[in-house]
């Protein structure tokens, strides 16, 4: 199953000190992980520096695919999950909320720890 990772998923990692990746395959067994080169591009200009330099260290390290883009975030995540059935990794409230309207299943961290998947079921 793929797994698609937005901007604050990368963040996770220093901010939360939890290992996405980790989670993620205890989740999903075998999973692609892949994320766009806007949310790339949107990383690179966070304020948390230091979180983004962790996040584009762990895309290498992981190997993550990354999917070339153009244009708004959120709607390239949202288009580019359905058309790979993708889960879409997110502690965005509005973007997890028009995923699941949508029907794309969405991996999110709760209580700064616990990583959940909503849409699955």
């Amino acid at each position: 199953m793929k797994v698609l990772l937005d901007t604050n998923a990368l963040a996770v990692p220093e901010q939360l000190k939890i290992d996405i990746f980790e989670e993620i395959k205890k989740l999903i067994p075998n999973p692609e992980i892949l994320t766009l080169s806007t949310v790339i591009d949107e990383l690179k200009k966070i304020k948390d520096k230091k979180a983004a330099k962790v996040g584009l260290e762990l895309l290498k390290i992981h190997n993550v695919r990354i999917i070339p883009t153009e244009g708004n975030v959120d709607e390239k995540i949202i288009e580019t999950a359905k058309k790979l059935k993708a889960v879409v990794f997110t502690n965005d409230k509005e973007l997890k909320n028009k995923c699941i309207k949508q029907g794309i299943p969405v991996m999110f961290v709760r209580k700064k720890r616990i990583i959940k998947i909503r849409g699955l079921e």
